[in-house]
């Protein structure tokens, strides 16, 4: 079996790597003590396409750095301030400090290079879904998706659906969601054609609107190192320890898309 094609951009990352990106977060929050890897000897340059290991730099002298090898090895908290994925430089993780699950994390970049493995571009939404009341469980995210996908199929043949949603409570007695879905961006360029079909039908199952913040969606290519960065750092946010836990013990604190990736796919190179 053939490796995905090479990523063979050189654009520069912008130097702004820890401008905060994410969701709800002010960009004096945005901190990080830790050196860049290219600075330290440590990390660098991902071994292989479309490899992802996190980093952690530790500033303190008696500890040495660690590299966490495999994609969703741990279920622990991790301040690791970097990632390497897409074989691009590595990108920093805004707010990295107060934690985040690499679990998560790592299963959306599984899922942005499966998306990218079939289609030579894609467009990623976000958005915030509130619900009226507590529950224990997440049947109704559930069934969320189950009519969206069909709503996007009825309107798009064979469309392939791309997400990855997590479950936060943090001072209300009422949980939400953050999401992230991903299309074809070939098909569906504009994201206001996603928005209107999520709106409808959070509409219908909750009689609420969903929250779409600014600077929400992406149409990207699989070697636009710029934008796959902003992509990565924004839905880090996803990631974050603090508003997790709610619901009961089976309760899943996230859930991604199962899209497989495609090998030998030379699409993209047109």
């Amino acid at each position: 079996m053939k490796a995905p094609r090479v990523p063979t951009s050189k654009r520069s990352i912008s130097k702004n790597r820890e401008e905060n990106l994410m969701i709800g977060l002010s960009p004096q929050n945005n901190q990080s003590d830790a050196p860049h890897p290219s600075n330290t000897g440590s990390s660098g340059q991902a071994n292989g396409h479309f490899s992802t290991r996190l980093s952690k730099i530790n500033t303190d002298q008696r500890s040495k750095s660690t590299v966490y090898s495999g994609r969703r090895q741990s279920r622990r908290v991790t301040t690791a301030a970097y990632i390497d994925a897409f074989g691009i430089p590595p990108i920093a993780i805004p707010n990295a400090h107060l934690g985040y699950y690499p679990s998560i994390l790592f299963s959306f970049v599984e899922q942005v290079e499966a998306m990218l493995s079939h289609h030579r571009r894609i467009l990623a939404t976000s958005f915030v879904l509130s619900t009226t009341g507590p529950s224990d469980d997440n049947r109704l995210i559930s069934r969320f998706f189950h009519r969206l996908n069909k709503a996007l199929k009825n309107r798009y043949q064979e469309l392939r659906l791309g997400y990855q949603w997590v479950r936060e409570m943090e001072d209300s007695d009422r949980h939400h969601y953050h999401v992230v879905v991903m299309v074809d961006g070939d098909r569906i360029t504009r994201w206001d054609k996603i928005s209107e079909l999520v709106t409808k039908t959070w509409l219908g199952l909750t009689g609420l609107r969903p929250h779409f913040p600014q600077n929400n969606h992406l149409r990207l290519r699989f070697d636009d190192a710029r934008k796959l960065t902003k992509l990565v750092q924004r839905i880090s946010y996803f990631a974050k320890a603090r508003g997790k836990g709610s619901g009961a013990a089976q309760a899943k604190n996230y859930n991604t898309s199962r899209i497989k990736p495609e090998y030998n796919n030379t699409s993209k190179q047109r």
